[in-house]
């Protein structure tokens, strides 16, 4: 068996993660990938969810002030800190956002990955994204 990181609280999209928000679990060998070192999360893990590498980066995003986080699926191209438009199906209106955590090959994830928007914007975005009717553009360079 093997010692492997796994969640004790959740941790969003952009916390740091270390010592204080894992918990060490024996495993078998090969079940999960080998955690190397910490770093962000670059989206969500629930509590008792396994720490994976896919869900870690070296850098952090952070939100400018006043801003809210919107968990949505991201284009697999996306970075985090990409600039992003946000697309509202029905009204046709383009809101700026920012890439703060991108989907991984985890097949224990949930395939999603998260945009901060600004506060003006937040209720209008969330109420489309909750009816499946936003689209995330990512710049292609």
């Amino acid at each position: 068996m093997l010692e492997h990181p796994f969640a004790v609280e959740t941790i969003a999209a952009g916390d740091e993660i270390s010592v204080d928000v894992v918990e060490m679990r024996l495993v078998p060998p090969g079940l999960l990938p080998r955690v190397e070192e910490y770093g962000y999360a670059n989206r969500t893990f629930l509590p008792d969810e396994p720490i994976t590498p896919g869900g870690i980066t070296g850098e952090d995003a952070p939100i400018a002030s006043g801003w809210w986080d919107l968990e949505i699926a991201v284009p697999r191209t996306a970075k985090v800190g990409d600039p992003v438009q946000l697309v509202l199906i029905d009204t046709g209106v383009a809101v700026a956002g920012s890439v703060r955590a991108v989907a991984d090959d985890d097949p224990l994830g949930n395939g999603s990955g998260s945009v901060a928007i600004p506060p003006d914007q937040a209720v209008a975005v969330a109420a489309a994204a909750a009816n499946g009717r936003v689209i995330v553009l990512v710049s292609s360079g």
